[in-house]
């Protein structure tokens, strides 16, 4: 009987995780460049090679590289990203900030940005700044 109740616990904590899991995600990608890496979404310090059919969670940064492109739906309403531009996955996703990018994937602060001007950039900038610190100080080592 001990056995029955631990499963019981054990498949309703499972189940909740995986609900929640469901209802993070606020969007998706509808379609997206499919060669790797050249699009990507930054969740919290991680950077993430997405394509077609990706969930988003509200706060991600979704990024085009180069080569990439991408059409991203949440929020009941449909972006189309081109080549190097960002876009956060918020609660203003209807009226998006879409920041242009350099080669390296940090947002170009003197760049037109659509829907919300330069100064709209400047948390993007900073967030993809510090994204790439991290993603560079894997396996480093210093002096």
């Amino acid at each position: 009987m001990t056995s029955f109740f631990r499963t019981s616990i054990a498949a309703g904590v499972l189940c909740a995780f995986a609900l929640s899991a469901f209802a993070n995600a606020t969007g998706s990608v509808t379609s997206a460049t499919e060669e790797v890496g050249s699009v990507v979404v930054q969740r919290g310090t991680e950077i993430i090679s997405i394509g077609s059919g990706a969930e988003l969670r509200d706060g991600d940064v979704v990024q085009t590289r180069a080569a990439g492109t991408a059409t991203i739906t949440a929020y009941g309403c449909t972006v189309e990203l081109k080549a190097l531009e960002s876009v956060t996955v918020n609660a203003q996703f209807c009226e998006p900030v879409i920041a242009k990018l350099d080669a390296s994937g940090v947002a170009i602060a003197d760049a037109g940005v659509a829907g919300g001007g330069v100064g709209a950039a400047v948390g993007l900038t900073a967030a993809a700044a510090a994204a790439a610190l991290a993603a560079g100080a894997g396996g480093a080592s210093s002096p």
